[in-house]
């Protein structure tokens, strides 16, 4: 474990990072710890809200994907705010059995009633984005994977707020999860937050890939992906709140300090919560997607999510930095493993991914 920060376990390597002379990175330097306003005053600012809307027949709007995260907000919401949730869960063809089951036993347990959405976009642009990347494979395109997945969160989240006159809509994003590297790898600059420079970039990727942008369903995902989630996100959700009349809370942002030691024993005690057979790491297994990309961003870059992740909760102070270190040993260790399994079950060969990876290496060489 060379060439990573002294403090924390960001490699060296990863895009737009810097070093002081004692080896502290700038992430842990400019880290600050968020002063959380607790569930007391969250309580108080959702019943503000609902307090507004005295027709309603759900209090919020809830999408439960089946992992940790949202599986522990549910139990908040429900066990201990005494709230009425509207779940729903989109299921694809690249959910594992153990997530559907996951998700169907928490909402039993919780007495909520649970929507099960179908989509079939993400299975059509997941084929088509995975055989147009092997043309031209790259670590900056590999966010086309996933087109369509969280702009049907999004969408759906709305959807549901508008039909049943739902006032507010629970994000579970937590500050641990926020990554910079994947946008970076797109940009012309990697070091500047210009729109322009991520625009740019990614043209630059269609110019060597017009594949990429050929599927009109593909093509139209994309632009809604970016608008959604990477450019306009702040500007887009504030007009559509201000429109529908919806409220949107990310409570691990501001309310609620999410520790995972805590998540896990509650979400196991509470729902007998089940993790991606095999897979050390508890992020990231309900979806079979989500470990391919993860193995790809490895091989390719030499680190992936689970760095940044764990050097964030070294500096929350949840780990040491030997745990840490040890942790993500073994969570590399597996992910080979786990990634053959994610791809036998998509339908992809393991090994034509490994030969394009190298033939991948030996261009940067040569």
């Amino acid at each position: 474990m060379n060439d990573r920060c002294v403090q924390c376990i960001m490699p060296a390597n990863y895009l737009g990072i810097s070093f002081d002379q004692e080896g502290v990175c700038s992430y842990c330097k400019n880290h600050t710890n968020i002063k959380y306003l607790g569930l007391e005053e969250m309580k108080k600012d959702i019943y503000n809200i609902l307090d507004r809307k005295k027709d309603r027949k759900f209090d919020c709007v809830l999408g439960l994907s089946g992992g940790r995260d949202s599986t522990y907000m549910l139990h908040i919401l429900r066990n201990e705010l005494n709230l009425n949730p509207l779940v729903y869960f989109i299921d694809h063809d690249f959910i594992p059995e153990h997530t559907r089951q996951n998700v169907i036993r928490i909402a039993s347990k919780c007495n909520v009633k649970l929507m099960i959405e179908k989509s079939r976009i993400l299975t059509h642009c997941f084929y088509y984005e995975f055989n147009a990347w092997k043309k031209h494979p790259t670590p900056a395109t590999l966010p086309t994977f996933c087109m369509g997945c969280k702009g049907r969160v999004i969408f759906t989240d709305y959807k549901l707020a508008i039909k049943y006159r739902i006032p507010l809509i629970i994000n579970t994003g937590t500050p641990f999860e926020y990554v910079s590297y994947k946008s970076d790898l797109v940009k012309i600059n990697p070091k500047t937050s210009k729109k322009t420079s991520y625009f740019a970039g990614y043209f630059r990727q269609v110019i060597k890939n017009p594949l990429l942008v050929l599927d009109p369903k593909c093509f139209l995902m994309q632009g809604a992906e970016f608008i959604i989630n990477y450019n306009f996100n702040p500007f887009f959700h504030k007009f559509l709140q201000s429109f529908f009349n919806v409220n949107i809370m990310v409570p691990f942002w501001k309310y609620i300090r999410w520790e995972e030691k805590k998540v896990l024993e509650t979400i196991q005690k509470v729902f007998e919560w089940k993790n991606f057979p095999g897979m050390s790491s508890t992020w990231r297994g309900d979806c079979y997607i989500g470990p391919i990309r993860q193995y790809l961003y490895h091989v390719f870059l030499g680190y992936n999510d689970k760095d940044v992740h764990l050097s964030a909760l070294i500096r929350d102070r949840q780990l040491c930095r030997e745990e840490a270190i040890n942790r993500l040993k073994e969570e590399h260790l597996l992910l080979t493993n786990v990634a053959k399994i994610c791809c036998e079950k998509s339908g992809i060969n393991f090994n034509e991914l490994q030969n394009l990876v190298e033939e991948y290496k030996k261009k940067l060489i040569n």
